[in-house]
């Protein structure tokens, strides 16, 4: 059994297609067919069932599978501790959302350059929903999430981390007073919100809507640099992550506005594959984190 072989296996599975991990492992979909068949032969059982174009795991593959990550993963990690060189290479693929991507990424991907100046760092944005998606059809490697804690059997969440959201406005705003506020005060301004979207968003209105009330925003964007632009601009009232109001507030630019039973927090979260191999870029990322 050759560890190429595995590693082909793995591609397989992952991309539940042997065309798909042809095109990933840079082989030819006649390379990946004997591979398959070879680990087959020398295991004497059937890995894949295939039903037409679909290919779905075997229990003998499943179990297959499980076992090879393990393998995979523990070469990986002989490899690393070996290696006479401490230059790590290769690419790395993050998925997330806007919010992050201007707000925490900028530090996080200095740093990361700094520890791995040689890997190819992939930053993408879409929906929660999409990323997951691409994540589980191995079109990226790992997600950097705002939101619930996302519980799916087949990921493996590797880093939480707690986060405030808070009502903000101008420093001058007239609830920006530092006194505990009723959220019915606060429905009488304007609101500057990001989209239905967006999961902080999400939990604001699943709770108004148990209390029979509901906001509709002047304004909705996704970008929480225009948002916090148009609260400087003294816009409205907007519900934020506290990482993103912060360093205005140290500037006594924008405050917080406290409101009686509306402490909601969401989680920074990072997440892959359970079968995903994970490489020493994948590692030292998560290291920055921690």
């Amino acid at each position: 059994m050759e560890l190429q072989e595995l590693r082909t296996f793995v591609a397989v599975t992952e991309h539940k297609s042997f065309s798909k991990a042809a095109i990933y492992l840079e082989y030819s979909q006649a390379a990946v067919t004997v591979q398959i068949k070879n680990l087959e032969e020398e295991l004497s059982v059937r890995l894949f069932d295939r039903l037409g174009k679909t290919i779905r795991l075997t229990s003998a593959g499943r179990i297959l599978d499980e076992h090879a990550i393990r393998v995979l993963n523990d070469v990986s990690q002989l490899m690393e501790a070996v290696s006479e060189s401490d230059t790590i290479t290769g690419n790395l693929r993050i998925g997330t959302i806007d919010s992050l991507c201007s707000s925490v990424f900028p530090n996080l991907v200095d740093r990361f350059h700094e520890k791995c100046p040689k890997v190819s760092l992939s930053i993408t944005t879409d929906t929660p929903s999409k990323l997951l998606t691409m994540l589980k059809n191995n079109e990226l490697d790992m997600l950097y999430l705002f939101d619930e804690i996302i519980n799916d059997p087949v990921l493996i969440n590797a880093y939480v981390s707690e986060e405030r959201i808070v009502f903000a406005a101008a420093a001058d705003h007239l609830l920006a007073d530092g006194r505990m506020h009723d959220i019915n005060e606060l429905l009488e301004y304007p609101f500057i919100l990001t989209e239905k979207a967006a999961s902080y968003r999400r939990v604001l209105d699943t709770k108004l809507l148990k209390e029979g009330k509901e906001i509709i925003p002047v304004f909705e964007c996704n970008n929480t640099d225009i948002l916090i632009d148009q609260l400087i601009k003294k816009k409205g009232i907007a519900f934020l992550p506290y990482y993103a109001t912060k360093e205005f507030e140290k500037q006594k630019i924008i405050r917080q506005i406290k409101v009686h039973d509306y402490n909601i927090n969401i989680w920074h979260q990072v997440l892959y594959h359970k079968n995903k191999w994970v490489n020493k870029p994948m590692k030292d990322f998560l290291e920055l984190l921690s």
